[in-house]
């Protein structure tokens, strides 16, 4: 899957295309990347992973683009 968006969607792709038809998800490699170059610059505290904050910031300045934000990390996370 090429986009991060589509891990909302992997279910229902995977209903589209079949069993028979493998989904590989790039994402947990693209966070293992952003932690190796936080790690570098020394902005990784593995200690302090539970006292995060998320900023959602949106091109659309719609409150319902950003609540809908909001419930995709929510389900994820």
């Amino acid at each position: 899957m090429g986009c991060t968006h589509f891990i909302f969607l992997k279910e229902v792709i995977q209903k589209v295309v079949g069993l028979d038809i493998p989904l590989i998800d790039g994402n947990l490699g693209t966070a293992k990347h952003l932690k190796n170059i936080l790690s570098k610059k020394n902005l990784f505290i593995e200690d302090n992973i539970q006292e995060t904050k998320v900023n959602i910031y949106n091109s659309s300045e719609k409150d319902e683009i950003i609540e809908l934000s909001k419930k995709l990390l929510d389900r994820i996370g």
